[in-house]
């Protein structure tokens, strides 16, 4: 059981029927689905801002001298702050002196007056914190003041003096002994410190504990590489590095990992590629050697040695050789397997959604659609009844007859263009874009909604300023232009028949593109923020679950444009969105 629907009632008969559950029942499946979705999209975009701070950490380090490490630490340090949110965030580095640590690496937010980098008795300034991190080597952080027990009286006094409200503290063990300590501190809010923001900022240091070993003797070099595979193996990202005159290629052990086994060669390496992404690959390979700056980025399959397809995003990029060697291409590659899942499955939600909107808006139009068949199959029957009755009266001349007979062909026409609009509405496939005339789009769309405009008594102004084509989903863009129309209908529902008017005008905006603007008399937007409106489940309506405009910009984003809501200098409001107009 993953989502429970409730609702409850005070009357003595509710009136439960089947008919109702069935209904309510559809109604928690859209719900719930939209749930997931947006459960999918806030861990997915929290995990790709860490893919990103991580593999940024990596490239600077990675193509940086020993004289920049220090500069590129505290650029990385920066990208932390921006990541937890905290105000300062610093490195410390243990000392000859007992007791003491020294402030080695330091950034802070704006607005915060930034500790000084000096050497520091902390076995003094704050004996409880010491001890547990730097002797006992345990990671520590306290969310709010009263989270410091009452053994630390001592350390929560100097830390309330320097105003830190929160703080984590993490140490790094090199050999036998902590010789580094990263802090993060928060001096303007409290701030909770989650197991999986504490393991993220954890990998991070140890990527900063590796570059600074690269400073230091070859022993500690070796040490700290331990800690940096374990890093890579916790963000799932390796290394790799080619040269490129002798054609090997080095591989860390998580690349290895991801890769299935050793590639000792590039063309062993571009073996493990798909022939689909192959050629992909090997041109961003040529930019990377020939272009300035050489440094590039593209997502690819591999093959691992099971024949199992992985999914994964490769950086690299060039770097000089030595004298008497060639250039080198250094790289990191990352197994984006799972990501891609959840990308996969979150394009499945979205599919279904719109696919239920679709079904929605249907159920609304039969009526119209009806009535709207109702004309041509009417009028064959009205021929083709004529023609019988002067073919058996012996007085049905030759050219009567061709233009009976046209005149049937062509409603029977008219019948099939309605019910292949209602069926490309109704389908359920996958995105699909392909060329699309822009004024038969808007026909097909007209030919839907003209017997609801009918209905509604509304009069309707079409203005189809630019032509062309453009390459959408067309039943997907069908579906916003309803969406809109609908929505313009309602809100003129009130007004007195003879007062209603909706116009649709097709223009060209600045960037070459097409915009399509669906404008009414009704009562406006009765919100300060128009983009409020495009939020899912936000409603004005006594029936509707506000998901119809989310939907729409649901598609018109997945397609390349934008859509945007405003009120009229006048009465009524207007509904504007922009695709990406193909050349003429």
């Amino acid at each position: 059981m993953e989502f429970v629907l409730g609702l409850g009632c005070c009357r003595d008969d509710p009136g439960w029927t089947d008919e109702t559950i069935a209904r309510l029942r559809l109604l928690g499946e859209t719900l719930a689905g939209a749930l997931r979705h947006q459960a999918l999209e806030h861990k997915q975009a929290d995990s790709l801002r860490f893919e990103r701070v991580i593999a940024d950490a990596c490239a600077r380090f990675a193509g940086a001298w020993s004289d920049q490490i220090d500069l590129e630490i505290e650029r990385a340090l920066k990208d932390m702050l921006d990541f937890t949110g905290a105000d300062q965030a610093g490195f410390f580095a243990t000392v000859e002196t007992p007791g003491h640590l020294r402030l080695t690496h330091l950034n802070h937010a704006e607005g915060i007056v930034p500790a000084e980098k000096h050497v520091l008795p902390y076995d003094r300034l704050c004996p409880w914190v010491y001890d547990k991190v730097v002797i006992q080597r345990r990671l520590y952080f306290f969310n709010r003041w009263d989270d410091i027990p009452v053994e630390a009286e001592i350390d929560r006094r100097f830390l309330e003096m320097k105003g830190t409200r929160s703080g984590l503290y993490i140490p790094y063990v090199v050999g036998d002994e902590v010789r580094h300590v990263m802090a993060l501190v928060s001096n303007t809010a409290e701030m909770r410190w989650t197991p999986v923001l504490v393991e993220r900022i954890q990998v991070l240091g140890g990527v900063f504990v590796s570059a600074l070993a690269r400073k230091s003797v070859f022993d500690a070099l070796r040490r700290s590489e331990e800690g940096l595979r374990e890093a890579q193996r916790i963000a799932g990202l390796g290394s790799w590095e080619w040269d490129v005159q002798t054609d090997a290629v080095w591989t860390s052990p998580q690349t290895e990992l991801i890769l299935g086994s050793r590639a000792g060669s590039f063309k062993a390496f571009m073996d493990r590629v798909p022939e689909d992404d192959r050629g992909a690959l090997a041109q961003a390979v040529d930019a990377c050697l020939s272009a300035t700056p050489a440094r590039q980025r593209i997502h690819h399959r591999i093959l691992g040695a099971g024949g199992e397809e992985r999914f994964v995003e490769n950086h690299f990029e060039r770097v000089a050789g030595g004298p008497a060697s060639g250039p080198r291409v250094f790289g990191t590659l990352q197994d984006i397997t799972l990501r891609r899942r959840d990308e996969l499955e979150l394009e499945s939600l979205r599919a279904q959604r719109w696919h239920a909107d679709r079904v929605a808006q249907i159920a609304v139009m039969t009526s119209s659609l009806a009535h709207e068949l109702s004309q041509p199959l009417t009028a064959i029957l009205s021929n083709a009844q004529a023609g019988l009755r002067m073919l058996r009266a012996g007085a049905l001349p030759t050219e009567e007859g061709e233009a009976i007979l046209e005149d049937i062909v062509a409603d029977d026409k008219r019948a099939a263009q309605v019910i292949e609009s209602l069926r490309a509405m109704l389908r359920r496939r996958p995105t699909e874009r392909q060329r699309v005339e822009i004024a038969q789009l808007v026909r097909d769309v007209m030919g839907l909604m003209h017997s609801e405009l009918v209905m509604n008594d509304v009069r309707f102004e079409l203005d189809l300023l630019a032509e062309g084509c453009i390459e959408v989903d067309r039943a997907q863009i069908q579906q916003v232009l309803i969406n809109l129309i609908m929505n313009g209908i309602e809100a003129m529902h009130e007004l007195p028949p003879g007062g209603r008017l909706l116009s649709l005008t097709v223009t060209r905006d600045e960037a070459r593109g097409v915009k399509f603007s669906v404008t009414d008399v009704g009562h406006g937007l009765e919100v300060l923020d128009p983009g409020k409106v495009f939020q899912p489940f936000w409603t004005t309506k006594t029936t509707g679950i506000g998901m119809g405009l989310a939907i729409c910009r649901s598609i018109v984003e997945a397609q390349g444009g934008r859509i945007w809501g405003e009120n009229n200098a006048g009465p009524g409001a207007t509904f504007s969105f922009t695709l990406p107009a193909l050349a003429r």
